[in-house]
């Protein structure tokens, strides 16, 4: 049975190039991260409670669940600890609705048509704007995009610092995607038309400092809510 595996993979590489072995040979250890996408897509910003959070936010017995006063976070990983990811849901105080989610996804084992070992990324995130935000006057739409950017990197930071504490894995997936967004910033604020392209079919695309060429997405999902995808070197149908 071994061997024929072994067989399929070694042919499917010669088909398709050996850019996706690693991937290839994974896949049957990766329902609990699909799970973790399909969490993520159930919660609804402005409706999910912190109850609803809790009955779906974990995939299984072997993800650990941290949570604060206002965030609730479900951290998972696949059997060979290359692949992990973590899905955070922080809510208004007053009345515990969800007012953001995010999901973080990094593998490091992926691999290069050379077989170079590598580090992908992969970011979903949705925000309700905050009021200071949805009130302001800005200059133009692009003005605007970049105040939503550094508004999620700011609240993104806050909402981990709540619950990482000494959790590797969380500080890990959060530095990652806080680098993400430094990156993005910086290239948004020397030139601020780049911004436009945040909202087009491909994005925007950015030097990430470690884990090199990415691509980040904004769309608006509603006046006050804004959805957001970064990819670096992951499958470009989930982010």
């Amino acid at each position: 049975m071994n061997r024929t595996r072994l067989l399929i993979v070694i042919c499917l590489c010669a088909v398709a190039g050996c850019a996706r072995l690693t991937e290839l040979v994974t896949l049957g250890d990766a329902r609990n991260e699909r799970a973790a996408f399909e969490n993520y897509d159930k919660l609804t910003l402005g409706t999910s409670s912190a109850a609803d959070v809790l009955a779906v936010i974990r995939t299984g017995e072997t993800e650990l669940l941290s949570q604060s006063r206002s965030v609730i976070a479900s951290q998972g990983q696949r059997n060979k600890r290359n692949v992990f990811w973590v899905n955070m849901v922080a809510f208004d105080e007053n009345d515990l609705i969800a007012r953001r989610k995010y999901l973080v996804v990094v593998n490091e084992a992926l691999s290069t048509a050379f077989l170079e070992q590598r580090t992908g990324l992969g970011f979903r995130g949705q925000m309700v704007l905050a009021d200071d935000i949805l009130g302001k006057p800005f200059a133009n739409d692009n003005a605007r995009r970049i105040a939503i950017i550094r508004e999620l990197a700011t609240k993104f930071i806050q909402d981990k610092e709540e619950i990482a504490a000494d959790n590797e894995i969380i500080n890990v997936a959060a530095m990652m995607v806080n680098q993400a967004l430094n990156t993005i910033l910086v290239e948004l604020d020397a030139s601020p038309v780049l911004a436009a392209k945040l909202s087009e079919e491909h994005g925007l695309d950015f030097e990430h400092i470690s884990l090199g060429k990415g691509r980040v997405k904004m769309v608006m999902l509603a006046d006050d809510v804004a959805a957001f995808s970064i990819n670096i070197g992951m499958s470009s149908r989930k982010f």
